[in-house]
């Protein structure tokens, strides 16, 4: 089932803020969290949300939603503010990657590849374990291991 949303003509400045009081249940993912955490450079043109119900969204607003089943709609979601100090939910960083290797197609190689270098380089003594257990989650543990592997032995 689609929902329709009503009085949707353009977004107010605070784009990230105002989709997600349009959208209750929406978490930013993919390119949009990726960007949240400084995991890619490229400022998002279409703000991926995830939800738990497909929305009906016109064509003129910045928005693609991907629905997620239950157990994995609200895995990993935290709270951050906007550059405006508004909050959003977003996905952490460990689902971010996880969400990258899983639908690798929907990121441009070199966001993708780009995302998973940072976070390797800035989780060295981090949440590896926690990458590892939302990797499970996803289906994605043995691929998360073999990069993880990578490049945290990479330097030495």
């Amino acid at each position: 089932m689609t929902n329709k949303l009503s009085n949707w003509s353009e977004l107010d400045v605070d784009e990230m803020y105002d989709i997600s009081q349009r959208l209750p249940d929406a978490v930013f993912s993919f390119n949009a969290a990726l960007w949240v955490h400084n995991l890619s450079d490229i400022t998002p043109s279409i703000f991926d949300v995830t939800t738990s119900v497909l929305y009906d969204i016109p064509k003129n607003i910045p928005v693609r939603v991907h629905v997620a089943d239950s157990s994995l709609h609200m895995l990993g979601v935290e709270t951050t503010q906007t550059i405006f100090g508004s909050s959003i939910r977003v996905y952490n960083q460990e689902v971010c990657i996880c969400q990258a290797i899983s639908n690798k197609n929907l990121l441009e190689r070199d966001t993708y590849l780009k995302a998973i270098r940072r976070y390797a380089k800035n989780n060295k003594a981090g949440n590896i374990e926690e990458l590892r257990r939302i990797a499970d989650f996803y289906g994605v543990r043995e691929k998360v291991d073999d990069y993880m592997e990578l490049l945290l032995t990479g330097d030495e």
